[in-house]
């Protein structure tokens, strides 16, 4: 048999993809689809066979990390969003299909993370547009929860660790980084996932959120994304709609 019936009869499997980071120090460097082909007829055979044990030799030492990493995602990948999405959201939303074959979105503006005369009330919201852009990018769930604050009265209410909100923006905002513990926290409690992404834009939330998970020490694994950035080098940012042309060339 050739291998192009090979191929034909496999066409209508699932297709996968083998972890970037990981293959990138491989020699999936050098075999850009050695990986992906791998872990896809892996997944197949397991699908088909439903074996309670499979055993690697270490010979194929670097298949078989590849094959240990995607048995561990293949979980439900999360990522937070307070909605009036952009490219850098979506960035996001790539990252997750990376980690797991099942990817949720919430979208939540969340009243605790706000302070006195903050923008909570003119924070943009565009629900119809963001459901339109999880549709096209295959996003398998949406969380879009309706929660006033005092609908969130009766939540766990956590602190964010001190030492490390003190020499953040919780200097400055006492409640923003406990808001947003609590409600991560909360949501991680209601979805269960096993990843969840946070851009490294908004990097003093990242910390404050990794901090959280490794203190209570928490099932779900903390990934960080890269910044997106426009093409004058602005960190996209749902409030950059703020700004005038004038401020967004300062701030880029």
């Amino acid at each position: 048999v050739s291998q192009s019936r090979y191929l034909e009869d496999l066409e209508g499997i699932k297709k996968l993809k083998a972890n970037p980071e990981l293959s990138s120090i491989l020699c999936g460097k050098f075999r850009p689809n050695h990986f992906d082909g791998v872990v896809s007829i892996v997944n197949h055979f397991f699908e088909l066979i439903k074996p309670d044990y499979a055993i690697f030799g270490e010979k194929d030492f670097q298949q078989l990390k590849i094959i240990e990493d995607r048995e561990l995602l293949s979980g439900l990948a999360y990522v937070p969003t307070m909605g009036a999405l952009h490219s850098g959201h979506l960035s996001l939303v790539a990252k997750a299909k990376e980690l797991s074959e099942r990817v949720i979105v919430s979208i939540f503006v969340n009243p605790l993370q706000f302070g006195p005369n903050e923008d909570f009330d003119k924070y943009p919201r565009t629900l119809d547009q963001d459901l339109t852009m999880l549709k096209e990018k295959k996003v398998d769930y949406v969380f879009c929860p309706e929660f006033s604050r005092e609908d969130l009265e009766g939540i766990k209410k956590l602190k964010a660790n001190p030492e490390l909100s003190s020499i953040l923006c919780g200097k400055f905002r006492p409640n923003h980084l406990d808001g947003v513990v609590s409600i991560v926290n909360h949501f991680f409690e209601l979805i269960k996932p096993d990843y969840a992404i946070f851009g490294e834009k908004d990097f003093q939330q990242l910390k404050i959120i990794e901090d959280m998970s490794s203190s209570l020490n928490l099932k779900v694994k903390i990934i960080p994304a890269k910044t997106y950035r426009e093409a004058n080098g602005l960190a996209m940012s749902s409030r950059n709609q703020y700004l005038s042309e004038s401020e967004r060339e300062k701030a880029s």
